[in-house]
């Protein structure tokens, strides 16, 4: 029996190994000893441990790991001997930390067979020290920046609550201000004010946008949509962009696109809106058009394809790289005076690839652009987005001199399977009226003021359809009318005798009825803003009570019986979300106070918000600044139908 250097016995014969065997531990670039597995008495020690111990010159040998390497004075109680004579054949690996030595490391324990016969127990060390502080420095990055993201994400919350209600106030009170209708230099003042303030909403708009794509914290939120109705309020808002910059603005929309697709609709809108508005911005005269097709990929999906040309500036082919850039605007000489931040088209290619599609642009310097969206979306209906029945049977004459507008009647009209005839002059619609009886004419109103007396002649059983600008109004009953652009949907709605009455003109207002009968309640902690929403609810003569805060709000439903409240967010000592809570568990007793209609005021547009209002009680929500248009759909859909007369003096529904 062999003693030790601290004179206790072992009945292993401590064999040195043979030259090989060491010439291989020692050729690797970690650290390796060998060990009596009951004891734990040191065998072999390979050149880079004894390196890393500073005594390179020792063997080591009859000394014990314990002592050694971690400074004890007997057998460590976790010794990986004792679980692997559990199962000789296994290999354990685990991490420590060895604290005289301050160093993190990973081991790799095993049993092998030494030169004697005997199995010996090899610990393989890997020193990760480096690899754990940088780790750990990473983490420490990865939670720093999170914190930073997350203090951006509140401060951006803030920020848009803050500006975003001297943005309702500014706005609101122009619209009232222009609802006096005094045609005098002051409205033009108004205006100039209502779109400064318009405009600096749509960029606080960007940088929130922007700020949540970065984070992560858009979403997208697919669900049925109607392709029709997406292009319906698309072509609204840039069809009154295109009139205001007198652009032409065109639409080409293959009518066999599927007219129910899913995805998410608010976000395909946003994007389209960002790319159509930036042709317009950047296109001092000629056209904007819009195009629309679909792609079959297979397994129930397309790709939905929109194509936004344009015959403006167009880009030189060096920025085209830039072009999606974070807050740049190209071409700054000759775009000087051109409102914006360069948001928009990051934002847009932001908002295409988290949708799984792409957008592409194309550009000649000094003639224009195109620039195409492809989309990934799965089909809900095979029903086509257009059609009319017996198309061949249908005989149709264009006279249009804008090429542009030529062109998009004809490829719609081609869409549907209907062959139009195009008159280039009022000669040649002479000779072609004059030829044969065409069942619907298509003209602008310019052009048939100065071709009445052709119409009449030879159009009596002809249906004459004025091809109407932006605003312009048609009150004779003989004619039919279409908005410009005209394209698939609402051209087949006119062949197909849907759409055939007079078009009003655009200034007409959009309030539909009124509700005399009818009781509200409108809660803002700004004086100013209880103005605002009290103006834009005038026009309907409902009877509309004030209330300064939660608490206030609370009294006045206890007192009075409201059929819709209009509550803001943010308020000091009792908020909304807090209100509405309190009026919700008052309902155990009265179902009035769980039934009426809480509709939340916000100036945040922050993700999820419309989810959390929900969540706690609210049945609806309307952001500020408010929009007119959305005002009135939270009054149609949330008042009593039979407290809402039409203009006729008529109850809904009668």
């Amino acid at each position: 029996m062999k003693r030790d250097k601290a004179g206790q016995g072992s009945d292993y014969e401590l064999t040195k190994p043979i030259n090989s065997l060491e010439r291989i531990l020692d050729g690797i670039d970690t650290h390796i000893y060998v060990t009596v597995p009951k004891t734990g008495e040191l065998l072999f020690v390979n050149k880079q441990l004894r390196a890393a111990t500073g005594r390179e010159n020792d063997d080591f040998v009859g000394e014990f790991c314990y002592k050694v390497f971690r400074g004890l004075d007997q057998m460590c109680d976790f010794c990986p001997c004792r679980r692997l004579d559990e199962n000789p054949e296994q290999t354990i690996v685990w991490e420590e930390y060895v604290e005289i030595y301050d160093r993190h490391v990973i081991h790799s324990d095993s049993y092998i067979d030494w030169p004697n016969g005997e199995k010996v127990h090899l610990q393989h060390v890997v020193d990760i020290t480096d690899l754990r502080t940088m780790a750990n420095a990473l983490n420490e990055a990865k939670e720093t920046a999170e914190r930073g993201n997350r203090h951006k994400t509140e401060f951006l919350a803030r920020m848009s609550h803050e500006m975003r209600t001297s943005l309702n106030a500014i706005i609101g009170m122009t619209e009232l201000a222009l609802r006096e209708n005094r045609h005098d230099a002051r409205t033009e003042h108004i205006l100039t004010i209502k779109q400064a303030g318009a405009n600096l909403l749509a960029i606080i708009n960007d940088i929130l946008d922007f700020s949540k794509i970065e984070a992560g914290k858009a979403e997208i939120v697919p669900n049925d949509y109607s392709v029709a109705s997406l292009l319906n309020d698309v072509i609204t808002i840039i069809r009154m962009r295109a009139a205001d910059s007198r652009l032409h603005f065109a639409v080409k929309a293959d009518s066999h696109i599927p007219h129910m697709l899913y995805g998410d609709e608010t976000r395909i809108r946003q994007a389209l809106l960002n790319i159509l508005s930036n042709a317009a911005k950047y296109t001092e005269k000629g056209f904007v058009s819009l195009g629309v097709y679909g792609e079959k990929s297979g397994n129930g999906w397309m790709n939905l394809i929109f194509e936004v040309t344009d015959s403006g500036i167009g880009i030189k082919p060096e920025d085209i790289e830039k072009l999606f850039s974070d807050f740049t605007q190209l071409d700054l000489v000759r775009n000087r005076g051109i409102e914006g931040i360069g948001l928009g088209l990051a934002i847009t290619r932001g908002l295409v690839r988290m949708m799984g599609g792409d957008i592409t642009v194309r550009s000649e310097y000094g003639k224009g652009s195109t620039f195409t969206i492809t989309l990934p979306q799965k089909v809900r209906s095979r029903e086509p987005l257009a059609k009319i029945e017996r198309p061949r049977a249908i005989s149709a004459l264009i006279y249009e001199r804008r090429r542009i507008y030529a062109e998009s009647l004809a490829y719609a009209g081609g869409s549907l399977g209907v062959d139009f005839t195009l008159a280039a002059s009022g000669t040649e619609l002479y000779e072609k009226m004059e030829s044969r009886v065409y069942d619907f004419l298509f003209i602008p109103s310019v052009l048939y003021k100065k071709n009445e007396d052709t119409i009449l002649k030879f159009g009596h059983d002809t249906k004459t359809v004025i091809l109407a600008e932006f605003g312009e109004a048609v009150f004779d009953k003989n004619l039919g009318a279409l908005s410009m652009p005209v394209y698939c949907v609402c051209l087949a709605d006119m062949l197909n005798g849907v759409q055939a009455g007079p078009l009003y003109a655009a200034d007409t207002p959009a309030i539909e009825f009124s509700a005399p009968d009818a009781r509200v309640l409108i809660v803002d902690d700004i004086n100013t803003n209880l103005k605002v929403a009290q103006g834009l609810l005038a026009p309907y003569n409902m009877r509309v009570d004030l209330a300064t805060g939660g608490a206030a709000a609370i009294e006045a439903i206890q007192s009075e019986r409201y059929d819709i409240v209009f509550m803001d967010h943010k308020m000091p000592q009792m908020d909304g979300v807090e209100a509405t809570r309190l009026i919700r568990e008052m309902g155990e007793g009265d179902p009035y106070y769980r039934e009426i209609p809480v509709i939340a005021l916000t100036a945040n547009a922050v993700s999820g918000i419309a989810d959390m209002f929900i969540e706690n009680g609210f049945n609806d929500f309307l952001s500020k600044p408010i929009d007119t248009a959305e005002l009135n759909t939270i009054l149609e859909k949330w008042l009593p139908k039979e407290k809402q007369e039409s203009k006729d003096g008529k109850k809904a529904g009668v």
